[in-house]
């Protein structure tokens, strides 16, 4: 059976990341300036169209005045043959002032007429200029008036308002007589687009082979180092803190290093003295802890044998006190020796071996087998637990503690069990110890594993060390310990092994 973990999900390496992060730039610098560069091409070449297309449309304007006037179609053929030799000039037409057609030469099949709002709008000097699509042909057009310019004698206001003017002078006026049209190929600009696509196209593929490679380069060259910080730091972690990470460079990562170089050296020192004082500790808690039960066997001598021979002499209230001596004796004893398994877990000095965890359950479900039937609990195991590296006499108190808890605190459900969960990842075991009894309240979760600590409202006897115990043997392991558990709803206790 599988259970919630405390553990984290996979990320992305910092080489991933500073990969997809420069080929993301790359790709963007390259794309802005492709079609930066589109967009530039294509606006300057329509001003170029615009502007040749112009000037044509006007030449022809200009050269087609007399043909127009004569209705003449010699007087046209010159200067519409000297625009329409142009490559990119699909046709050029001359209608009259009626928007009829007059003369007409183009490369397309398609009849191109003049359109009557033209007519009816028209001005003198305007260019009426839009894009035709013909036969998926895009075509720009520029059509304009053709104009001539009419002289008649000035009027008889202007010559009376001013005698100085002379009576011969004549005032002009222009007139439309017809209209230009000259149709511009766009596909020399289609054909340059599509040309700069293709070239941006090229630029994006070599910007973007080229950012891979300088990435690669680069991401090499960093995460070589903080690799090699990586390892010296999880060495560090480990223990070993004569561990130095040596980086040659002269950089920010070096700096670290040498950072953390500083750190575990300091930490060294500091977690010597700590070790020295912890070992006093032991040595202080074991040695009391020896001298404590010598005066407790005696105490609790004296108090048996008052109560053997002098029974008869002491009334009930001699009795009960006597009594209340030996519990109180007993339970002094119990914490001695709690005190002394504590100690002892620091001061095992055992290396780690193949643990079978199926057996270790098996021997301890026989031990506790009395304390079972007496509260007919069921004990679950499943078929499926490891063999793990560890301290063997540890990992049994560690699961004896536990199970032994639960039978404490068992409570009275109608169908009393415990149950041993198991799952593995590739890092660690997961282990857990569920019961259905009377629960924790989620206030007392983190204290509980502190020393002496006892939950007031629960009638169970104990020391309130064996958790601590636990935490202590779990800490040796490099794991972790943690409880899930609500009031009333029984507790389960998880905790966690490196492979």
């Amino acid at each position: 059976m599988k259970f919630k973990s405390q553990e984290t999900g996979s990320k992305l390496t910092f080489r991933t990341k500073l990969s997809l992060s420069m080929i993301t730039l790359v790709l963007g610098l390259s794309l802005v300036f492709v079609v930066s560069f589109i967009y530039y091409t294509r606006e300057m070449g329509m001003r170029e169209v615009e502007r040749r297309g112009a000037t044509l449309v006007h030449n022809l304007a200009w050269n087609s005045e007399l043909g127009v006037l004569s209705c003449d179609k010699r007087f046209m053929e010159k200067p519409m043959d000297s625009i329409y030799k142009e490559d990119d000039v699909v046709y050029v037409i001359v209608y009259d002032a009626s928007g009829v057609l007059c003369q007409r030469k183009s490369k397309i099949n398609a009849l191109v007429g003049l359109e009557e709002d033209i007519v009816e709008q028209g001005k003198i000097d305007d260019i009426i200029q839009h894009v035709e699509t013909f036969d998926k042909q895009r075509v720009y057009e520029f059509t304009t008036p053709i104009t001539t310019v009419e002289a008649f004698p000035q009027s008889l206001t202007t010559m009376l308002l001013e005698p100085e003017t002379k009576i011969t002078a004549l005032e002009e006026k222009r007139k439309i007589i017809g209209y230009a049209r000259v149709g511009l190929s766009l596909s020399h600009i289609e054909e340059s687009i599509s040309n700069i696509i293709d070239f941006g196209l090229s630029v994006i593929l070599s910007f973007l082979m080229l950012g891979i490679l300088a990435t690669y380069m680069l991401a090499k060259m960093l995460t070589k180092q903080i690799n090699v910080l990586t390892k010296g730091v999880k060495s560090i972690r480990d223990g070993h803190l004569d561990q130095r990470i040596a980086l040659t460079t002269k950089d920010e990562i070096a700096d670290l290093a040498e950072a953390f170089n500083e750190m575990s050296q300091r930490l060294q020192h500091t977690i010597g003295k700590l070790k020295e004082k912890n070992e006093e500790l032991e040595d202080f808690v074991h040695t009391v802890s020896h001298d404590l039960k010598s005066p407790l066997v005696s105490i609790q001598g004296f108090a048996t044998n008052l109560l053997k021979k002098y029974n008869d002499n002491l009334d009930e209230r001699g009795r009960f006190y006597l009594e209340r001596i030996q519990k109180n004796v007993e339970h002094m004893d119990q914490l001695i020796c709690d005190l002394l398994a504590l100690s002892r877990v620091g001061k095992l000095k055992d290396t780690k071996d193949p643990v079978d965890i199926t057996q270790v359950i098996k021997e301890i479900k026989e031990e506790l087998e009395p304390a079972l039937k007496k509260k007919h609990i069921q004990l679950l195991i499943p078929d499926n637990l490891p063999v793990i590296f560890g301290y063997q006499t540890r990992i049994i108190q560690l699961f004896s503690n536990f199970i032994t808890n639960a039978i404490k605190f068992i409570g009275n459900p109608p169908e009393p069990k415990i149950e041993i969960l198991y799952h593995e990842d590739k890092d660690y075991y997961h282990f857990g110890v569920k019961d259905n009894g009377i629960g924790i309240d989620e206030q007392h979760h983190d204290r509980i594993f502190g020393l002496f600590q006892r939950l007031k409202e629960t009638e169970a006897e104990g020391t309130g060390i064996g958790l601590a115990i636990v935490k202590k043997i779990v800490d040796s392991h490099g794991g972790k310990v943690w409880v899930q558990s609500e009031k009333g709803k029984g507790c389960t206790f998880f905790f966690i092994i490196p492979k």
